[in-house]
């Protein structure tokens, strides 16, 4: 289920940061080829592990990152990235260092939000898509 794929991403980010890596079997998730019930395409596993991936080198390469959560929105109809992360000691211009490092990983613009230690839901979530849909 998402909860638990979002877990991973979690358990993985953490991992990464610190130097280790992990081997997951995705072979369970729904290839972008099959169909969905509903209509609609499914992404397949390659799209979660490259989101995966890319918070994860964000995060390994600011250790002063403690938790971070990448939110989707999508006011005035565009998507909008915003990185929000648990930072003890905010440097200056960190939050211009970590979106420039989104931008290097991702090829894509993020806001990013500094937020204190224990401010982030502990609720397991690396990604959350609170776009929404008229």
């Amino acid at each position: 289920n998402m909860e638990d794929i979002m877990e991973l991403a979690r358990s993985e980010a953490m991992l990464f940061k610190f130097g280790s890596g992990t081997g997951t079997d995705l072979s369970t998730l729904r290839s972008q080829r099959e169909k969905l019930a509903g209509g609609g395409k499914p992404s397949g596993p390659l799209s979660f592990m490259r989101v995966y991936d890319q918070v994860a080198a964000v995060v390994k390469r600011h250790p002063e990152i403690c938790r971070a959560r990448l939110v989707v929105t999508n006011p005035d109809s565009s998507d909008l990235m915003t990185l929000s992360c648990e930072v003890g000691a905010p440097g200056g211009n960190l939050d211009k260092a970590i979106a420039d490092t989104v931008r290097d990983v991702t090829k894509l613009r993020a806001e990013v939000k500094l937020v204190p230690v224990g401010s982030l839901p502990n609720d397991g979530k690396v990604i959350e898509d609170a776009r929404k849909y008229d």
